[in-house]
């Protein structure tokens, strides 16, 4: 068995110990949580991808816990507008950031994560990729724009030299 595969399927049943349905589903790569806490969506081809977007989304429902089982209101009304704004139309500067700054205290929980299930998958493949979402959503929050997905591969690439082992940094 693959050993992403097996990670999934951990953090799978992480997700329904906590409450939390998962859901697969074809379109491009990604995936979010239902902010009633209920469910997880992913979509991504490798089990490797669906693994760190599954991380990524099990990092906000560990926060929703923390919180009380709710999401901050200020937080749901500025991606409520997000989810209605019409082509060219684009969130405040101070909306973004709102939304930057949930990314990044909701992150830290996949470290917690990591550890809670006694994931195997090496510890820098998540720091890179907690590094590169935190990038792109303070690119976001500066520019409206999120970054190309030649940027980000780019990105990427520059991030594994930092934080795989026996890599120059």
């Amino acid at each position: 068995m693959n050993k992403y595969r097996k990670e999934l399927g951990k953090y799978i049943s992480y997700a329904k110990a906590h409450g939390v349905s998962v859901f697969f589903h074809d379109s491009k790569d990604g995936g979010g949580w239902t902010l009633d806490g209920a469910e997880i969506y992913i979509s991504a081809k490798t089990p490797l991808m669906q693994w760190l977007i599954l991380s990524h989304e099990l990092a906000h429902h560990k926060q929703f816990i923390k919180d009380g089982m709710k999401v901050p209101k200020k937080i749901i009304k500025v991606l409520n507008k997000e989810t209605k704004l019409e082509p060219g139309e684009t969130l405040s500067k101070a909306e973004r950031k709102l939304i930057y700054e949930t990314e990044k205290n909701d992150a830290k929980n996949q470290l917690d994560i990591h550890r809670e299930t006694r994931c195997t998958v090496p510890e820098w493949i998540l720091h890179r990729e907690i590094e590169l979402d935190l990038w792109i959503y303070r690119v976001y929050w500066k520019t409206a724009n999120f970054p190309s997905m030649k940027e980000r591969k780019e990105m990427r690439k520059g991030l594994t030299k930092k934080w795989k082992p026996g890599k120059v940094k």
